[in-house]
């Protein structure tokens, strides 16, 4: 199953992060109305059933943010980047299922960027529910392979260029668990489906 997508947006007050420098080289990072952002984002999901009980998606982006704007340190700005997540997931066992993530993403990126940085992202998960639609547990494990990283990210302004750098916890383990009370119905019998009704006030 392949599923395009398209989408635009347009913002004519972004309030956004500014970085300015003062004659002594010190760094200021303030927020600022940046007048008009444009975003572009075209995608594509790609989901595929190898076996009944394995699943597999990737799903890349490409993204174009442009910036106009009559701060002198921001100006007319574009960036491009790309995003691409794959995952696969193996459900073996009944209630249950293994799943492995790997990300290909840009750092953060704001109206001043000059240089798109791009930093990887793989992560693990086990799913498991005890009692039918009733509880679950998560168990997930981010970045395996490192215990912290750096993200970085140079902007630029009026006549400086500065590189942002920022650490980042790199394995992480989590446990989440999800319990579900009551009963869900779909269905009145009185006034027929829920879904698509248009009568009820």
């Amino acid at each position: 199953m392949v599923s395009p997508s398209i989408r635009y947006s347009i913002i004519s007050n972004a309030i956004e992060q500014v970085t300015t420098t003062s004659g002594e080289e010190a760094v200021l990072t303030s927020f600022a109305n940046l007048g008009y952002r444009t975003t572009w984002e075209v995608g594509m999901a790609l989901s595929l059933w190898g076996v009944k009980w394995m699943f597999f998606t990737f799903r890349p982006y490409y993204q174009h943010l442009k910036h106009t704007s009559t701060h002198p340190d921001v100006g007319t700005n574009r960036v491009q980047s790309l995003n691409l997540t794959t995952n696969i997931e193996f459900s073996p066992w009944m209630g249950g299922s293994i799943s492995c993530e790997y990300g290909y993403r840009p750092a953060i990126i704001v109206a001043q960027s000059a240089k798109v940085r791009y930093y990887h992202n793989v992560g693990f998960y086990l799913h498991q529910s005890f009692l039918k639609n009733k509880f679950f547990a998560t168990l997930s494990l981010s970045n395996p392979f490192e215990s912290r990283r750096y993200i970085s990210n140079t902007i630029s302004g009026s006549g400086f260029i500065y590189t942002d750098r920022r650490e980042q916890l790199g394995r992480v383990w989590s446990l989440s668990v999800r319990a579900n009370f009551g009963r869900f119905k779909d269905r009145i019998v009185e006034r027929g489906d829920i879904i698509g009704d248009r009568e009820r006030p």
